[in-house]
């Protein structure tokens, strides 16, 4: 199950979220004309000389094409959809540049950052006199790549035994790396329960095939809308494609676990998800 596992990885790989994204900046005439100035800016500003340290890393950004340099930096920010720090989006953004000095990167890609925010891309802001930089998008995405970004922000259950998680930025996914520490701005390097996360990645699962042939899902809140109805049905539409993929695969899957910043651990999952809605509680049974 092994080859299979990384086959789904990579069908609902960050790669094809972004190209969703991009497929979308590219067909706004208002984006691209924003994209075109921020690396005229860049241009503007790579041209200049500053102090000697400064210089050399700004001449590693000489032979880059700097309008799908600032066309990468928008498909990372634009589909924020609420504000985040400055540190995290720059931590996020940084591997944009290839420097042999990861500290180099890290602050020409923060200046990088401060120079396109001229273009109202986005907003760089302080929250109060002594509160960190965040950034805001001012842009929002489509509903239809809104909701794609939704579906696939997380990976279907695995098929395969998780990896073992050895550190905070680590996953039980073949080929994802990520906080396990829930939240904006609450990572860190200090302890947390590593074996308690690993315990709960390696149980395994499996649906329960005569529920979910016998009830139908419903939803709890009232529809009142046809966005909210259509939203609904396709969220149940591919709930089933998921269903119906677990048990064509063997019926056996595992969830893997993330915790908050109070060490309470939660399952991750938008199809399937042992702490979701009372119907997706329900038809999660353990394998055995």
């Amino acid at each position: 199950m092994f080859d299979v596992q990384l086959a789904i990885e990579n069908k609902f790989s960050r790669t094809n979220i972004d190209k969703y994204i991009l497929n979308e900046i590219e067909t706004s005439p208002e984006i691209v004309a924003k994209i075109h100035q921020g690396a005229n800016l860049l241009d503007e500003w790579i041209s200049k000389s500053y102090y000697d340290s400064k210089n050399a890393r700004l001449s590693q950004l000489k032979d880059l094409d700097l309008y799908d340099l600032v066309r990468e930096v928008a498909v990372h920010i634009l589909p924020m959809e609420r504000s985040e720090t400055f540190t995290s989006v720059v931590g996020r953004v940084a591997s944009l540049l290839s420097y042999s000095s990861k500290i180099d990167g890290i602050k020409t890609l923060a200046e990088i950052l401060a120079v396109v925010c001229q273009t109202d891309l986005f907003d760089i802001f302080k929250s109060g006199e002594y509160g960190v930089l965040h950034i805001k998008s001012n842009y929002r995405m489509s509903d239809e790549t809104s909701k794609f970004i939704a579906q696939t922000k997380y990976l279907p259950p695995m098929v395969c035994k998780p990896n073992i998680v050895n550190s905070n930025s680590d996953s039980g996914y073949l080929t994802k790396r990520e906080s396990l520490i829930l939240g904006s701005g609450n990572f860190h390097q200090k302890n947390i329960c590593l074996d308690s996360i690993n315990r709960f990645n390696q149980i395994p699962l499996a649906l329960d095939t005569r529920l979910l042939t016998k009830f139908a899902e419903t939803s709890t809140k009232e529809l009142d809308t046809k966005e909210k109805a259509d939203a609904y049905s396709k969220m149940i539409l591919d709930s089933y494609l998921v269903y119906t993929d677990l048990v064509e695969q063997g019926n056996k899957f595992y969830l893997t676990h993330k915790v908050d910043k109070r060490g309470r651990t939660y399952s991750q999952g938008y199809h399937v998800n042992s702490q979701g809605s009372e119907y997706k509680k329900a038809i999660i049974n353990l394998h055995k």
